[in-house]
């Protein structure tokens, strides 16, 4: 299964790699930070210059002691970003600056201009868009990290210690089990008020094995000298939280109360790690747009815009190749704008017409649905020339629609490259939902000054086999020849000199070549 936002995870890690590629030359810019005046006269700042000063200081320590004196370790690149996020996140905790999230943000502002001005020197040369874009990320990824209370900090064990702060939770104390090979086995025990068991205990207990875990139960409360399930005054309740096993031991004559405690509490419980994940995708997809936009207006003409907006499904989305196609309405037909990783002339070689029979008829209207397509297998979809052309294999397709102007514009094909199978799951076909109608709407922008000139242009665009004709006639070739040489009929090639002529509003044959070679197509 793909993963949506796995390009913004490898962007972390590259802001990570830019870091440390710069390590000396960003160093001394952080350093001289902290020489400078920061709250200039006339900035109205809530915090002393001293104290940000301090924090700021803390701030690069952190940094400074996972990015640069840490072996990297052989890892996968969007796990080794997280890690060093959290790695810098418990640092920072460790130090016990308790500091609001405006302070975190500006600090991380300081530092991340400092990071660009730095990597501009000859110690950071060839730096790209993307390496800025990736430094960017990285800094604000770091500042949501380091802002208090972040949902993602509640996990199972500290939201059990919060529960035994509760006067309604009459559980004595919780062993958290783990099953391998059908062996049990004791992961670790969490006892009243939240304390931790003494280390030695705990390693004891570690040690058991039993192969059911009702054993397991019984060897737990010889080794803690508690015989009461026995005699019935307490009693274990199983449960299974997110992959863990926990045993709760209760009084007998509470096993009621706490059950429905148990379910409740863990019912809300499940209810926040959602919100967090929620969370957490709504900021992978604000940087996502963000990053996407940045790149796609980089482009000053339509036709930037279009090769960037083909490159950028590749580069923060899970997808190799890109093409994009665009639709005329007038003539009822999607032709090839560009293409990413693939062969650009090829595609834009590409015109197929809604009204055209069979499967391509059914499947171009299928586009016009507004939301995105899977294709398993496109051969099941689209004529075995592409097929074979392009080495397609599983394919998406999502539609590019304004929802301003209830206008459909065209459509992007995303597949994970040559004959590759893959799958894909609702939040991914969502994202493109809403990337599609961001981009329409980015595309609308266009309508007034170049979109229809561009539309005016592509009408005019000659087929492959026109481009032929008239590369023939630019050469002086008559008709005879030509159709010999093309092998088709002299009827034929008088045809296509007529309907090139026409879609480029010429006057004769010379007039008509004389446009075809101003406008690139011969």
């Amino acid at each position: 299964m793909m993963q949506v936002y796995k390009r913004i995870d490898e962007l972390t890690y590259e802001g990570i790699a830019i870091l440390q590629m710069n390590e000396r030359s960003i160093a001394k810019e952080w350093e001289q930070l902290l020489r400078r005046q920061i709250i200039k006269e006339g900035q109205v700042m809530q915090w002393n210059e001293e104290i940000l000063k301090s924090h700021l200081e803390t701030m690069i320590k952190c940094l400074k002691s996972q990015l640069f004196l840490g072996e990297k370790k052989d890892i996968e690149e969007d796990i080794y970003g997280k890690m060093i996020l959290n790695e810098v996140k418990m640092a920072w905790r460790a130090e016990d600056i308790h500091i609001d999230k405006h302070e975190i943000t500006f600090i991380c502002h300081l530092l991340e201009n400092a990071t660009h001005k730095a990597i501009h020197t000859p110690d950071g040369s060839g730096i790209t868009f993307r390496n800025h874009q990736a430094v960017h990320h990285f800094f604000t990824v770091l500042s949501q990290y380091l802002t208090p209370y972040r949902l993602d900090a509640i996990n199972l064990k500290s939201y059990v210690n919060y529960l035994f702060s509760l006067p309604e939770f009459s559980v004595q104390f919780i062993v958290s089990a783990r099953t391998e090979n059908s062996i049990f086995q004791v992961k670790d025990v969490m006892e009243k008020h939240g304390d931790s068991m003494d280390p030695g205990w705990l390693n004891m207990l570690q040690s058991i094995r039993t192969e059911s875990i009702e054993l397991l139960k019984k060897a737990v409360l010889r080794l803690m000298g508690s015989e009461d399930e026995a005699t019935g005054k307490h009693v274990f309740i199983t449960q299974e939280i997110r992959n863990e096993l926990l045993l709760f031991y209760v009084p007998q004559k509470n096993i009621s109360r706490t059950k429905w405690f148990l379910k409740l509490a863990f019912h809300m419980y499940e209810d926040i790690r959602e919100a967090a994940s929620n969370a957490e995708n709504q900021i992978n997809w604000n940087a996502l747009v963000a990053l996407f936009f940045e790149w796609v207006m980089r482009g000053r003409r339509l036709e930037d815009a279009f090769e960037h907006i083909a490159s950028g499904y590749v580069r923060y989305l899970p997808f190799e190749r890109c093409a994009l196609f665009l639709y005329l309405p007038k003539e009822k037909k999607g032709v090839g704008m560009t293409g990413y990783n693939l062969n650009v002339e090829e595609i834009k070689n590409i015109t197929e017409h809604f009204s055209s029979s069979s499967a391509v008829r059914e499947f171009l209207n299928k586009m016009r649905t507004y939301r995105p397509i899977f294709i398993d297998d496109a051969s099941d979809a689209l004529p075995e020339y592409y097929i074979n052309k392009f080495k397609l294999n599983s394919l998406v397709v999502s539609p590019i629609y304004s929802l301003s102007k209830k206008e459909y514009i065209g459509a992007v094909f995303l597949d994970q490259g040559e004959g590759q199978e893959f799958s894909v799951n609702d939040e991914l076909m969502n994202v493109l939902v809403k990337m599609g109608h961001h981009v329409g709407e980015m595309l609308m922008q266009y309508q007034d000054s170049q979109y229809d000139n561009l539309q005016n242009t592509i009408s005019s665009r000659l087929s492959p086999r026109e481009i032929e004709v008239m590369n023939f006639v630019k050469n002086g070739r008559s008709i005879s020849e030509i159709s010999i040489a093309l092998h088709l009929s002299q009827y034929t090639v008088r045809d296509y000199i007529s309907s090139s002529i026409k879609k480029v509003n010429g006057r004769n044959r010379t007039h008509a070549v004389a446009i075809a070679i101003q406008q690139g197509f011969i």
